[in-house]
């Protein structure tokens, strides 16, 4: 016999030795030869009195409450502030009961079976109304009838039972049972100072209405002082990401409820440690003499992070707030990865038309002197006036699609690389300059340079920047608009 033909018969014989495997493994999932059971009849639960006590183990831990004088506590801990509804819920749906969707086994040989999950229960609940207690154990997950394997202590039976009361337990015990204060509700917008910090690393950033008189655009409204003490703006469009990232944390789960030293040492909150603290505007309380007004003012809030634990989660916790929370360590890397990341803005040129009274383009051997006007025709019926911009390009009215164009184009100018030094001459002939002129206080004449680089590439040099590297494309199509408003 040829060995390839040996080859295939072997592989057929282990295809249908696996195929047999599957199969009794379904017969003995969906055994049709199990008792029949009324699909009425309540397997889990069904108490003829209120549930006075629960007691449920999840993933190894396990938690406790009891119903004292209409209030659930924990007896461990009777001042754990519990959330009351959840717990009702939970009572309620244990006191209902979960009928049998299908009973598997009634043999007690599939109890302790490793394929169904109940050899190592992940949830087991014990519920009692004070005169009756129920233990149910509850195993793997059958997606074929969308229900769960349970047994009951002492029986041995094994069913299938809905899903209801099975995941309402299958949560962390914290984030279910405990009435944990919600992260801080602030608007990104009213964010104005933000500090990082890392063990000695820190870095200080701050918000300025209006921008800075030093810089040339007010565009810029977001500053970091350097050891110079010099402040450089910030790239407007990251800030804007970070403040949204600082003030939403809606995807955390309380793990504790109170943080003392042990506990903050047990979830890496005691020494190594990193954070942030932001200053925003609020409001406040203020008592006065006609009774208590609300103000606007300055508030603070300082959130720590914990190192991430292998699982891809980090704990936090926030001052005034005893509470520790699991976040994903993906968040709270996104929200530190700001302590390092490169926020020099990218914009090439950052001067909003606003701000310009005209502006000459020296291009493709053609000068074009732009200048801006503006025709205000006042509103009827207490509507607002129009404000239109009206441009002359050399002396002669023209249509405002191509002046725009350009300029649009010229403000989506982004630096996608840096030239490096030496690889350039001083002294060569531009391809292209525009030369601002502006109603500003300061900066009131500009001119951005644009020269030849490589084959994908022109070099900008503006506001002292020479290294700025953008796509002969962008450039061109910008020349090419401000061409047609000679035609």
């Amino acid at each position: 016999m040829k060995p390839w033909v040996k080859i295939l018969i072997l592989v057929a014989a282990l295809a249908v030795c696996v195929a047999g495997c599957f199969i009794v493994v379904d017969i003995v999932k969906n055994n049709d030869d199990t008792p029949e059971i009324d699909t009425d009849t309540v397997i889990v639960g069904g108490f003829d009195n209120d549930i006075q006590s629960i007691t449920y183990t999840y993933q190894g831990n396990t938690a406790e409450f009891k119903l004292v004088n209409y209030s659930w506590v924990n007896p461990a801990d009777e001042e754990m502030p519990l959330r009351q509804e959840d717990l009702d819920d939970l009572a309620k749906l244990l006191r209902d009961g979960a009928k049998s969707v299908r009973m598997v086994d009634d043999t007690g040989s599939l109890v302790k079976s490793e394929g169904f999950g109940l050899d190592q229960p992940a949830l087991s609940i014990r519920a009692s109304d004070g005169t009756v207690a129920k233990t149910v154990y509850i195993g793997d997950f059958n997606s074929a009838f969308d229900a769960y394997y349970a047994n009951i202590e002492g029986s041995a039976e094994v069913h299938l039972i809905a899903a209801d009361i099975p995941e309402a337990f299958m949560k962390d015990i914290f984030a279910l049972a405990v009435e944990a204060e919600a992260y801080p509700e602030i608007s990104y917008e009213d964010v104005i100072r933000i500090s990082l910090f890392d063990g000695a690393d820190r870095r200080e950033m701050a918000y300025s209405e209006g921008g800075s008189e030093e810089l040339y655009s007010d565009y810029y409204t977001w500053f970091e002082q350097d050891a110079s003490g010099e402040y450089n703006a910030l790239r407007t469009s990251a800030m804007t990401v970070l403040c949204e990232e600082l003030v939403s944390f809606d995807e955390i789960a309380c793990v504790a409820y109170a943080s003392d030293g042990e506990t903050l040492a047990a979830y890496g909150l005691d020494k190594d440690f990193r954070g942030f603290k932001i200053g925003y505007i609020g409001e406040i309380d203020v008592e006065n003499d006609v009774g208590v007004e609300t103000q606007e003012a300055e508030l603070e809030l300082e959130v720590k992070f914990s190192r991430a634990d292998g699982e891809g989660n980090c704990y936090m916790i926030w001052e005034g707030n005893p509470t520790v929370y699991r976040v994903s360590a993906e968040k709270a890397d996104a929200v530190m990865g700001a302590l390092t990341a490169d926020l020099t803005p990218d914009e090439v040129c950052a001067i909003s038309l606003d701000s310009v009274e005209s502006f000459n383009v020296v291009y493709n051997g053609a000068e074009i002197n732009v200048v801006r006007t503006q025709s205000t025709i006042a509103g009827t019926n207490g509507a607002e006036a129009t404000v239109t911009n009206i441009f002359t390009a050399n002396g002669m009215v023209v249509d405002a699609t191509s002046v725009n164009n350009f300029y649009d184009g010229l403000l989506a100018l982004t630096v996608e690389g840096r030239a490096e030094a030496g690889t350039w001459e001083d002294g060569a002939e531009p391809h292209m300059t525009v030369t601002f002129s502006r109603n500003t206080e300061n900066f009131t004449e500009m001119t951005l340079y644009v020269y030849e680089y490589n084959v994908n590439f022109y070099r900008i040099s503006f506001n002292g920047v020479d290294d700025m590297l953008v796509s002969i494309r962008d450039i061109d199509n910008m020349g090419d608009a401000i061409l047609r408003t000679l035609k």
